[in-house]
């Protein structure tokens, strides 16, 4: 038998900058563990190897190929000090000007040998825009994961370069419709590669993974939890510390919780470099006996799966990947209605509550609710999983193949 070129796998590059433990990657895992692998050739090319910290690196499949684009030692090390937070100024400046244009010529250099062998690009967190500009015999989608506008008020100078760096892209996959219509506001001429990609997951796998049991010293349904990166710059984790110690507080609370087998606490899963300032403030408010600061979780599906209910507390959003998360495992969700995604997950507050960004009282009141209602809670358990089959990866998998191989009709033109 010939073998033809026409009938070999096609070959998919994703690109992601470096693969921590954060919903960007989280979501990237489901991608590729839901890609047909006995019909696409996939490979995963990370920018900088993190080692030990590449904490999903083994629910990749095995069918996909991971490539480092920089991986040597001496230029990851304080890379990775960084994101432990134990970086003075001055190595921060080594690491500014000498090491990272030694990074660039080396991710440029196996970068551009990895292009010559895909026939479509991901562009996964739409970091390697710079480098994807020439990109003219493959097609290159780009994923943006936060709200386009509130990165652009946050950080102009960075936002507005990044976003001139849709033009490198066939394809620019917004996780929300809220984002698409950020995106036709803002860069109303590239109106033609925005496409609305929502993120998912395989609900049975992850309802499965919810079954796994927690430690003998938890009991089910004996608190609210929270599953954030603990950065007070998004997801301001301070206000939602002052609404459970003003929940504690309620009168109407405290009647229901005197009566409860187990005291009703506060478990908030994920790390980040606030974590110290976050403790202090819960010891501060006198609520430290109350909050459990568990640090990163291999798994949150199974914390959320046996809570009352999931609470988040972003001041901004691309999504919220958690919440999907909740829904689908079925439980009641209560969020701030920040920009751009949590309103629009929760389908305007049919599938969930929707709190002001920043307003402890508010969030205060729903915490309470959450806590004494059952009714209350069940009727928004079953709003929940209406809503989770919209968030089915399988979805977002046929609608990024769809697209991921052709080209853009403008930059069809031009070739």
């Amino acid at each position: 038998m010939i073998f033809k070129s026409s009938d070999r796998k096609k070959r998919i590059l994703f690109l992601i900058s470096r693969f921590l433990d954060g919903g960007i990657d989280t979501i990237l895992v489901e991608y590729l563990q839901n890609i047909p692998l006995d019909q696409y050739d996939v490979t995963l090319a990370v920018g900088v190897k993190m080692d030990e910290l590449e904490v999903h690196l083994k629910r990749i499949p095995e069918g996909v190929k991971v490539e480092y684009l920089v991986d040597s030692p001496s230029l990851t090390r304080i890379k990775k000090a960084k994101i432990k937070g134990r970086v003075g100024f001055g190595l921060k400046l080594w690491d500014e000007l000498a090491l990272n244009p030694l990074r660039k010529a080396q991710s440029a250099w196996r970068l551009g040998r990895l292009k010559r062998k895909a026939d479509a690009i991901i562009d996964f967190d739409s970091t390697f825009y710079s480098s994807l500009k020439g990109t003219r015999q493959r097609p290159v989608t780009g994923f943006y994961h936060f709200s386009i506008a509130e990165n652009l008020r946050r950080s102009k100078r960075h936002t507005r370069r990044q976003m001139e760096g849709m033009a490198a892209y066939d394809h620019i996959a917004l996780i929300s419709d809220a984002m698409v219509d950020e995106g036709l506001q803002l860069f109303p001429d590239l109106a033609r590669k925005f496409v609305r990609i929502y993120n998912g997951y395989n609900l049975q796998a992850l309802r499965q993974r919810g079954d796994a049991p927690l430690p003998a010293d938890v009991s089910s349904g004996s608190y609210l939890v929270a599953v954030e990166r603990l950065e007070e710059s998004q997801k301001d984790i301070s206000t939602l510390l002052k609404a459970f110690a003003q929940t504690l507080i309620n009168p109407e609370f405290t009647r229901i919780d005197a009566l409860r087998p187990a005291p009703l606490r506060l478990k908030i899963v994920g790390t980040g470099r606030d974590r110290s300032r976050l403790e202090r403030l819960a010891q501060d408010l006198g609520i430290a006996d109350r909050v459990d600061f568990l640090g990163f979780q291999p798994d949150a599906a199974p914390w959320i799966a046996n809570s009352l209910a999931l609470v988040h507390s972003s001041k901004y959003e691309g999504f919220g990947l958690v919440l999907a998360e909740a829904l689908i495992l079925g439980r009641a969700v209560a969020a701030t209605d920040c920009p751009s995604g949590p309103a629009e997950v929760l389908d305007y507050g049919r599938a969930g509550m929707l709190i002001p960004v920043g307003d402890e009282k508010v969030m205060s009141r729903v915490m309470t609710l959450l806590a004494s209602d059952p009714v209350r809670r069940a009727e928004l358990e079953a709003a929940a999983l209406k809503r989770a089959e919209d968030f089915n990866i399988q979805k977002s998998v046929n609608q990024l193949l769809s697209i991921c191989f052709k080209p853009n009709q403008d930059r069809a033109s031009q070739r």
